[in-house]
């Protein structure tokens, strides 16, 4: 996907990705779409010890739902990371979402359109090992509210992670 990466001073840094897809399925037309999707993240840098970060995406995911090949998910974060060393950091992450499946699904005793509306909530606790590599432990809360109410979910994921940066 074409884009462009800036940093215009130390303080904000961003990169933004934006694209045309177009999905054609021979053997079902009206799964078929053309359309734009893209990406955005922007960080801005707040004194020497905290950091405030936003991210957007608007992706075509495949579905296993009924007559639907994709839906299209859009979602945003925002978050804000505090320094407490070098080596430790928390971070607070506020997200929604949006799962829009473009087909009438049958919902009850009539077919509608399913829109699933996401929710995230989540803390991050990082320990940077050395410059390469980080262990996180994270908790999250999601929260899903369907037209179809039978799809309704609320989930606590709680994780332990290690990364390594190339």
């Amino acid at each position: 996907m074409p884009g462009f990466r800036f940093d215009p001073s130390a303080s904000i840094q961003g990169e933004f990705k934006i694209g045309w897809t177009s999905l054609t399925a021979p053997d079902q037309p009206q799964n078929d779409y053309r359309g734009t999707t893209g990406e955005g993240d922007l960080a801005m840098r707040l004194g020497r010890r905290a950091r405030l970060r936003t991210t957007f995406a608007r992706n075509l995911d495949f579905s296993i739902a009924v007559n639907n090949l994709y839906y299209l998910a859009t979602s945003w974060t925002a978050s804000f990371e505090q320094f407490f060393s070098r080596r430790v950091s928390g971070e607070i992450t506020y997200g929604r979402g949006l799962n829009h499946y473009p087909q009438p699904l049958p919902i009850g005793p009539s077919l509608r359109i399913r829109d699933d509306r996401l929710k995230t909530y989540q803390a991050t606790l990082r320990y940077r090992v050395n410059p390469q590599m980080a262990i996180t432990a994270t908790a999250s809360r999601t929260s899903r509210d369907s037209t179809d109410d039978s799809l309704d979910r609320t989930r606590n994921l709680y994780t332990l992670a290690s990364t390594y940066n190339f």
